[in-house]
């Protein structure tokens, strides 16, 4: 659903021309994916079942849709449309699901808010007996807010787009260039665009058709809800969206480089919908710079005095007299706490009765139970990130319990480096078995799990150890020069201390990754991997046990605690070609259920159904 124009691309001499086998009958299949568009969607249906030369299949993908669409979908199930239900919250994975589900030779991607022409496939099709057109494109008509039509010009696809997003395309193309098998377009305002360029560099051309694609510009259009800067002149120009607001504060202990933090950059980033009006920690845990620089840019922090406690001094931080009075300046900005930890409910009991308080449980241990304990009865919604979480929570809270798992950010996975220039780097050869310990070295994630696996699996296995901060940072101090010592003695020196914000190359540089974690919330590092195609072993934490039992298997289950012995056998079965359909479904799951998009969608939602409860202290 991105900024759609087109034109006709000339063959480049230095691209190789694809000669595909002859694509059969020019069948075509409609795909429309639709989030929310119920309002929209018969039109769209319409245009689809008038076509002049009809298409021999039409499916409609509907995305965690909570209007009427799917209503509306159903009532042309008996003209034989068929339907899908997914939860990606992208428009790209959504595309993809429904391309799946057809087989004719050609496709147009057809976005449930606009329409097609009566003609778009009869005149389009035929464009395709040559064999080096990918790519069939009309011209594109605005209606609605505007009513301009683009006209197509010649251009390099490398420049700008050339193509609109209701154009056709060669399923050999989309195929070959294997581009839907790739992580690239997750997330992304311009997916078509991406596809296009990707089917261009590969050698295939453009065509022009004379048929129209009726592009509809409204107050609600994707295009104005990615929050990145070049759109905000077309929410200029739509006016203000009739979409609820929420203003949201977060309070927190601290902001060290863990999985709450990440947590809340996902939300920052993907969650449409909310208002960040800040966050105060109340300085009884560090503050790790690196994460609180990526959250200022988003909203202010602050909070009490510094105290002695490592970390608690970043420059970061805006400092107040107490926290009380940090806190009370946020409460003034916002409409929703977002509240996670334990050990300052004096703090928060004098606004209980002002605004809704939504406490979060991103473990399921000792800390969650005492959380739940001390502010279950102030919150008016708790989360939780697994089934687990339940027996956290005092027996009289529960109901007023919801479970959101967490979801990978996708778009973040994209690697900057080959897998090959990764493990040069590591000085790690091809031969060698690369097995791998993402997050923080803590007691309760058993790091030291990994060097005795490594040290059974013998001399062709290296063990590498990948941080939020490097092995010289304070932050870092939990592995003790000990702990150092004791997992160079056990893996022969064969182990690799690495660090990376860009961990989609660390993960496919992997050869497996193991989680041997005795406690677990909604492991993100798991869901990573999934989604990077890394093989996984893993204890039954978290939300683990959870996906297991609705998706079936996605990981090699070990005990809690397990062996050396134990863990060396695991990871031979993962890594194992037959283990590969089980990778596979895994990554399925982590694009289409486990992303971030769908989880910052449900957390809105729950942010919102806070907000119109009230306080429940009142």
């Amino acid at each position: 659903m991105a900024f759609k124009s087109h034109a006709v691309l000339q063959p480049r001499a230095m691209d190789p021309t694809p000669t595909p086998a002859r694509s059969g009958p020019l069948n075509c299949a409609v795909v429309i994916p639709c989030h929310n568009y119920g309002r929209f969607l018969a039109e769209a249906l319409e245009s689809a079942l008038a076509q002049t030369r009809p298409a021999a299949e039409i499916v409609v993908v509907l995305d965690n849709c909570r209007d009427d669409s799917a209503a509306v979908a159903a009532r042309y199930r008996d003209r034989g449309v068929q339907v899908l239900q997914v939860q990606c919250c992208d428009t790209t994975l959504s595309r993809r699901a429904g391309l799946r589900a057809t087989s004719a030779p050609y496709v147009v991607f057809l976005d449930a808010d606009d329409k097609l022409s009566e003609d778009f496939l009869e005149v389009g099709l035929p464009l395709f007996n040559d064999q080096r057109v990918g790519i069939v494109t009309g011209t594109a008509h605005e209606f609605g807010l505007s009513s301009e039509v683009w006209a197509p010009e010649l251009c390099d696809m490398r420049q700008s787009c050339c193509a609109t997003s209701a154009s056709l395309v060669r399923r050999v193309a989309i195929d070959g260039t294997r581009s839907y098998e790739q992580l690239e377009p997750v997330g992304m305002i311009s997916e078509d665009y991406w596809l296009w360029k990707r089917l261009e560099a590969a050698g295939w051309q453009v065509a022009r058709s004379s048929g129209i694609h009726w592009y509809r510009r409204h107050d609600r259009n994707e295009t104005l809800d990615y929050p990145v800067a070049w759109a905000d002149r077309y929410r200029q120009a739509a006016g203000p969206r009739s979409r609820e607001t929420v203003r949201v504060g977060f309070v927190t202990p601290s902001l060290v480089a863990g999985g709450v933090t990440r947590h809340l950059q996902m939300l920052v980033k993907h969650a449409r919908g909310l208002r960040w009006a800040g966050a105060v920690v109340v300085d009884r845990g560090p503050v790790d710079d690196a994460s609180a620089s990526v959250i200022r840019q988003a909203m202010p922090i602050t909070g009490g005095p510094a105290n002695e406690r490592p970390g608690s001094d970043s420059k970061l931080v805006d400092r107040r007299t107490t926290a009380a009075e940090a806190l009370a300046e946020l409460v003034d900005r916002c409409d929703v706490l977002y509240v996670w930890g334990h050990g300052f409910r004096s703090l928060l009991e004098p606004f209980a009765d002002r605004l809704p308080i939504v406490l979060a449980l991103h473990a399921t241990g000792i800390w969650s139970t005492e959380s739940a304990a001390e502010l279950g009865d102030l919150a008016t919604s708790i989360i939780g990130v697994a089934e687990r979480c339940r027996s956290n929570v005092p027996a009289e809270d529960r109901r007023r319990l919801q479970v959101i798992p967490n979801g990978a950010d996708l778009a973040a996975l994209h690697p900057l480096e080959s897998r090959w220039q990764v493990r040069r780097r590591w000085k790690v050869s091809s031969r060698q078995l690369a097995v791998g310990f993402v997050g923080r070295w803590s007691p309760e994630k058993n790091p030291l799990a990994l060097a005795q696996a490594v040290n059974r699996l013998g001399p062709d296995a290296v063990a590498v150890y990948c941080s939020p901060q490097s092995v010289e940072s304070p932050a870092s101090s939990a592995l003790t020069l000990q702990t150092r010592r004791e997992v160079e003695q056990l893996t022969g020196g064969r182990v690799v201390w690495t660090h990376s914000p860009t961990m989609g190359e660390i993960y496919q540089a992997l050869d497996c990754l193991i989680l041997p974690s005795h406690e677990e919330g909604g492991p993100l590092v798991a869901l990573e991997a999934f989604a990077a195609g890394c093989p996984l072993v893993a204890t039954p934490v978290g939300t683990l046990p959870d996906l297991t039992a609705r998706h079936g298997a996605l990981y090699v289950p070990v005990p809690l605690d397990p062996s050396g012995d134990v863990l060396a056998a695991a990871v031979r079965q993962a890594v194992d070609p037959l283990h590969r359909p089980v990778v596979e479904r895994a990554r399925e799951f982590a694009l289409y259920r486990g992303n971030a998009r769908r989880m910052a969608s449900e957390w809105v939602a729950a942010f919102r159904d806070a907000a119109r409860s009230g306080p429940r202290r009142e």
